[in-house]
């Protein structure tokens, strides 16, 4: 019934544009509005992959240590207990320092320059680390933009696996590992420590994928 009036509503404006920043939800949006020729529907990454650490305020850190552990204990994480011990495990077993962090902050009704300092606080810590390990869509974006390499993991949705397949198949600092693969984890950790940072001003997708978004916006 929601997708029903989600459809209505939507189809009723003259001119709507709706972005999907993955191919799954891409492909859903395009199977809802096919009989909506008011609806345009386009193909563009996360809007946060547009940026750069350097322009959101991170600052270089050059003794980097230790392994960030950024991994989802709510409704979406996928790990079992299981998995989780083998990741930790393997995480022990490279000697570095492990530290537990999130990407979500909590509060309600922050102030603009709170927010500010904590993206900037946040980008800074990932870029202090040698690796990222997580789950978290908006913590595989938060180390491409500080340049740290990432170990990525599936949560029980699509959005961060698709993202991964759709945008960042390429990346040289990412390694994806599906549950089934966890076996191959210390290999994949050992590569990406010998890997170094990457820049702080470089955007993790080329500006040419935000085409779409450009072209809507114009007729603004």
């Amino acid at each position: 019934r929601a997708l029903n009036q989600i459809v209505k509503v939507y189809s009723s404006h003259p001119d709507i544009h709706l972005l999907a920043r993955e191919s799954i939800s891409f492909a859903k949006l395009n199977q809802m509005f096919s009989s909506k020729d008011t609806v345009k529907i386009s193909l563009v990454p996360d809007i946060v992959m547009s940026a750069t650490a350097k322009v959101l305020g991170a600052t270089e850190c050059h003794d980097t240590s230790g392994i960030l552990r950024c991994l989802r204990d709510d409704k979406e994480a996928a790990l079992t207990t299981k998995q989780y011990s083998i990741v930790d495990k393997a995480l022990v077993k490279t000697g570095y320092d492990i530290e537990k962090t999130d990407t979500h902050a909590g509060g309600s009704q922050l102030s603009a320059a709170h927010c500010t300092q904590l993206l900037t606080d946040k980008l800074n810590q990932f870029r202090a680390a040698n690796l990222v390990v997580t789950d978290r869509l908006h913590g595989m974006i938060l180390s491409l933009l500080s340049g740290t390499p990432c170990l990525v993991l599936p949560n029980s949705n699509h959005k961060i696996r698709q993202t991964q397949a759709d945008w960042l198949q390429a990346h040289p600092r990412i390694i994806f590992l599906e549950l089934n693969e966890i076996d191959q984890i210390s290999k994949s950790i050992d590569s990406l420590l010998s890997l170094p940072h990457g820049p702080l001003d470089e955007s993790p997708v080329d500006s040419n994928k935000y085409n779409d978004l450009k072209k809507a916006l114009r007729y603004l």
